[in-house]
């Protein structure tokens, strides 16, 4: 059995700017479509098996176990709990905006 997933509000809101900019600003339904079928089959398969993906290399991010997957030119960010069986989506990015800086301003370090 997988992992219960949770999308965050951010991701939601990312996911949802990102279909509709494919859909609406480029003009490319098809487009905007099969990104949204890759980002389910992604979070689908990260569902059944959330350490498919390294930990990111960063002392914050590591820190929250934050990963990533890419979809398309896009990163889906993410971490998980063994002990409650949940994926958390924390964000879903274009892969080239400042996506460390990003999201190290949703994480800081904990002693």
């Amino acid at each position: 059995m997988g992992y219960s997933v949770i999308i965050n509000g951010q991701a939601e809101q990312d996911i949802k700017s990102a279909i509709d900019y494919i859909e609406y600003s480029l003009f490319n339904q098809s487009a905007a479509m099969s990104l949204f079928n890759d980002l389910n089959e992604e979070i689908d398969r990260i569902s059944q098996n959330p350490d498919i993906f390294a930990v990111i290399d960063d002392p914050v991010l590591k820190a929250a176990g934050v990963r990533f997957a890419m979809v398309g030119n896009y990163l889906l960010f993410y971490s998980f709990s063994r002990e409650n069986r949940t994926v958390t989506i924390y964000r879903f990015l274009h892969g080239r905006r400042n996506w460390m800086s990003i999201l190290r301003q949703s994480f800081t370090i904990t002693d």
